[in-house]
């Protein structure tokens, strides 16, 4: 039996939080799966999961199609083939693996569409991991939003941009939609409550970001209803005057992590803040270091993970409104940019740039930290997208 661990969406990409993805991963690798042929079926991912425990599912970008992979974060050589993702050539996919581990819904331009404006044309697709077949769910969705799954595994937040602005759709496995939330404002989905009742998402207007609470039943419908309706959608918080971003929920549903800007003229653009969802009490882990940080992410015990431009990630204990912690192992050169955490902790996904600083990012590739510092490339392609990670229970 398998059970997943998933991460929210990609509300903003790395490609936005440094301003440029330089290209170009410097390491070779034998694979011992290949990018072409059938998916290897579920008997090669319950024998991959045996040897390794866990295994961490991703794509990996090809001109017209990405290929999903899962991998030893050990030992990446060790994968299987899932499947494959079709795409507009040059265009790639955005996938979340589901909570129960059966499926792995993605994005996708479809290969008709060559138009680089025409992201909001994409289609949402669904994957069997067990067979590789795919399906499609749903049409006219933005493509650079990665689909959010329900706790459930029975139903997906995806946006869909309009003339008015944009919309939060769920779909559930029927293909059956509910508008949940609707505005002119930038929406950003993040993540459901762990509950599945409701949905948190970000709006980015010229007043700044904000953080909404949208309720949603189990069947789809949304109240309190308006008087078109739609759901309507509870204030949480102010996050910012200006542009926040990476948004992560806790995985207890307590804490909203998240990058704000820094006030003009600061030394550090963005500021990594923690806001407690009970009280609105805001913490700044780091507020007392200078220089760029990065996408704070959440691991099982409620702790967090901030990269920074100075080489190492920090993990920090942040209850009760303290912080404690210490560096992770760093980069020989460069800095790291957290993805996530493996659910029991052992390796840390990061994005690791070659280059001294953000503003010089240099060649950068997807790796797997362990506890020693150990650092593996999980592919030699640098466009990777990170689904989320399988692992055997009892």
């Amino acid at each position: 039996m398998l059970r997943h661990r998933s991460w929210p969406a990609r509300a903003v990409a790395v490609l936005l939080l440094l301003g440029v993805l330089a290209l170009g991963a410097r390491f070779g690798l034998a694979l011992r799966g290949q990018a072409t042929g059938e998916p290897e079926g579920a008997d090669a991912l319950a024998g991959l999961i045996a040897r390794s425990d866990s295994a961490v599912v991703f794509s990996e970008f090809g001109i017209e199609a990405d290929t999903l992979w899962a991998a030893n974060p050990a030992d990446p050589t060790d994968r299987v083939l899932l499947g494959s993702a079709p795409h507009a050539p040059g265009f790639s996919v955005f996938p979340a693996l589901s909570p129960d581990g059966a499926q792995v819904a993605y994005t996708a331009l479809p290969a008709g569409a060559s138009d680089a404006l025409s992201g909001s044309m994409a289609q949402l697709w669904l994957l069997d991991i067990a067979s590789g077949d795919a399906r499609m769910l749903a049409d006219n969705v933005a493509l650079r939003i990665a689909p959010v799954w329900s706790p459930a595994s029975d139903a997906l937040v995806v946006r869909r941009d309009t003339a008015e602005g944009g919309e939060l759709v769920r779909v559930d496995l029927t293909s059956a939609t509910q508008t949940i939330a609707a505005q002119a404002a930038g929406l950003y989905p993040i993540d459901f409550s762990p509950d599945g009742g409701a949905l948190y998402y970000a709006t980015l207007s010229q007043a700044g970001t904000d953080l909404m609470r949208a309720p949603v039943s189990s069947t789809g419908a949304a109240g309190p209803s308006t008087g078109s309706g739609r759901s309507a959608p509870e204030p949480v918080a102010h996050l910012s005057d200006g542009i926040a971003r990476n948004w992560r929920l806790s995985p207890d549903g307590a804490q909203l992590a998240y990058l704000a800007a820094a006030p003009t003229g600061a030394a550090t653009a963005y500021v990594a803040q923690v806001l407690d969802l009970k009280t609105g009490a805001v913490l700044t882990p780091l507020g007392d270091i200078a220089g760029a940080q990065f996408n704070p992410v959440w691991d099982d015990s409620n702790a967090i993970t901030i990269g920074g431009a100075a080489g190492a990630a920090l993990r920090l204990s942040v209850a009760g409104g303290a912080t404690a912690g210490a560096p992770l192992p760093a980069p020989a050169t460069g800095f790291d940019v957290p993805i996530g955490w493996s659910p029991d902790g052992a390796f840390l996904i990061v994005r690791a740039f070659e280059g001294p600083s953000p503003a010089e990012p240099g060649p950068s590739h997807v790796v797997a930290i362990d506890a020693t510092g150990g650092r593996r490339s999980l592919s030699p392609q640098s466009d990777v997208e990170i689904a989320g990670w399988l692992e055997a229970v009892p």
